[in-house]
């Protein structure tokens, strides 16, 4: 999404959410023959949770320092390069057609967010446990006399 769409995005979604937007609202785009803008058509469809998640995750944007945006686009930039990188990894030698690649890639990312998840689940679990354990430890040494 261009920056222009995404700020008009962000706009629509604090006016359509009932939020004070501090900027002027920008030009609005023509009509589309369909029906309408996505964006808007996209924001209305969200459930009220979700319009308040955005909200927030909107406002928290506003609130970082350019250069903290900056190196939040670099990441993001650089975890798309390696998804792509990964997936014509996976799919050297093989000839899909443009719709089962779109396939493939679309599921690729869904399985590997759920093995990302899970492995986060796993360690926090464990380093939960591992540093139980160094607290355990630590009290036991502090409680012992003095030699």
């Amino acid at each position: 999404m261009a920056r222009r769409q995404l700020a008009s995005f962000c706009l629509a979604a604090l006016c359509l959410c009932g939020a004070q937007a501090e900027e002027p609202q920008p030009a609005p785009r023509p009509a589309r023959k369909d029906g309408g803008d996505p964006l808007l058509q996209l924001v209305r469809s969200l459930s009220p949770e979700q319009k308040t998640r955005l909200i927030e995750s909107i406002k928290a944007w506003q609130e970082l320092t350019p250069e903290i945006k900056q190196a939040l686009r670099s990441r993001d930039t650089a975890l798309k390069k390696n998804f792509s990188d990964e997936i014509n990894a996976a799919l050297e030698g093989v000839q899909y057609s443009p719709e089962q690649r779109a396939t493939f890639e679309k599921r690729y990312k869904e399985e590997r967010r759920k093995l990302d998840l899970a492995l986060r689940a796993e360690l926090d679990t464990r380093r939960k446990a591992g540093l139980q354990e160094i607290v355990g430890q630590i009290k036991t040494e502090l409680a012992a006399p003095p030699k």
